[in-house]
């Protein structure tokens, strides 16, 4: 469960109930990187380590890492990939 370091944890209202979703503008609000220009890709991958963010596995560095992707200036790190919807 991800301990929401960012604020990034917002709910919606659904017709079966209200939904936490993780919104990546807020780290951008915060500072933390400007997602707009990410490739969708990087956009999914950081969307799940907002949602896996537990400071073990998935940690706020590696949140981080993402949110600032620069394909120009990849540095090779291994990070987990466990997504919730396929």
């Amino acid at each position: 469960m991800s301990k929401n370091s960012f604020n990034a944890l917002s709910e919606i209202d659904t017709k079966q109930g209200k939904v936490g979703v993780y919104r990546l503008d807020a780290l951008a609000k915060s500072g933390i990187g400007n997602v707009d220009t990410l490739p969708f890709s990087m956009k999914v991958m950081l969307e799940q380590a907002l949602r896996q963010c537990d400071g073990f596995l998935t940690t706020e560095d590696d949140v981080k890492r993402l949110a600032n992707y620069d394909a120009q200036h990849v540095q090779p790190v291994e990070m987990p990939f466990r997504p919730a919807r396929v």
